[in-house]
């Protein structure tokens, strides 16, 4: 088993050369920093491709942080227009 690693796929075009002439490919997606979007471009391309995607490899995760990820934006959004739910903002008192 030969494992090869290109750089980010959506702004270098390498990945999508090589998986031309591979069995399948694996798209590793680093945690809160590849976005929902950017992933599934990836996939996308692969698929348009006719490549084979084997799976995803979630990588740089950390499960002692907080679970807002992708809708951090939204939540800090939200609490400006809105405030702090009656829980947290009683917690916090």
């Amino acid at each position: 088993m030969v494992l090869i690693d290109t750089p980010p796929m959506v702004n270098i075009s390498d990945a999508r050369v090589l998986a031309r002439f591979v069995d399948g490919v694996i798209l590793v997606v680093r945690s809160s920093v590849t976005t929902r979007d950017a992933a599934l471009l990836a996939k996308q391309r692969f698929s348009d491709d006719g490549i084979n995607m084997l799976g995803t490899i979630l990588n740089g995760w950390n499960p002692n942080t907080p679970g807002y990820g992708y809708y951090r934006h939204y939540y800090a959004g939200y609490y400006h227009y809105y405030g702090k739910p009656a829980e947290q903002a009683e917690k916090e008192a």
